[in-house]
């Protein structure tokens, strides 16, 4: 019979298990989480699980993949005019995004998760970056787009984790106005070495 994802228990039971797994994720290397120990800490039966999983690799390719899709929802709204015009807000949502999936964010990241799943967050903000650097800085050589977006990016990325590590108190507001302004430097720094000529 096919679940209903729109199901209020069916999403509950699904918060649950993502609970679960982050808190135990916290406790022990992710290949070494079981089903059952899973279910036991949200009083579960393992069937349960299995309606919607077929183990926990399959688990955590689906919170990858949802996590992807929530994602290329928010670049969706994210025009290279919009970025331009309104760069402090796209920051902002950028940041409510990682502190809300922060929790699966941080097991994702993992050196044996991290790869796949990094570079698929980072290709994506990298092509909406070129976007945008192509519309102001039109004159920029292809190589000089690519290098300023890796620096932006992975800048950017290393902010959201030590952030919400080291620095959770601090609110989404406090730290895209401290990215925004570190990326205006940055591109002003860009346009005026270009100015120059160096």
């Amino acid at each position: 019979m096919a679940i209903n994802e729109n199901d209020s228990r069916v999403r509950r039971t699904k918060k649950l298990i993502r609970k679960s797994l982050t808190e135990l994720a916290q406790e022990k290397s992710i290949d070494k989480i079981t089903v059952k120990e899973l279910t036991d800490r949200i009083d579960i039966n393992r069937g349960t699980f299995y309606l919607h999983y077929s183990d926990i690799e399959n688990l955590i390719e689906c919170l990858k993949n949802e996590i992807h899709k929530s994602f290329c929802q928010i670049l969706d709204g994210f025009t290279a005019e919009r970025i331009k015009q309104e760069p402090g807000e796209i920051l902002f949502e950028f940041c409510c995004f990682f502190k809300q999936n922060f929790d699966v964010y941080s097991i994702l990241s993992v050196p044996e998760q991290s790869i796949s799943f990094s570079d698929g967050i980072g290709k994506m903000l990298c092509e909406k970056c070129n976007e945008f650097l192509i519309l102001i800085c039109p004159d920029l050589s292809a190589e000089k787009h690519s290098l300023i977006c890796e620096y932006f990016i992975n800048g950017g990325l290393g902010l959201m984790r030590s952030w919400l590590k080291d620095f959770p108190n601090q609110s989404p507001k406090q730290i895209s106005a401290i990215w925004l302004s570190m990326a205006k430097s940055g591109i002003i720094g860009i346009l005026e070495s270009e100015a120059k000529g160096t």
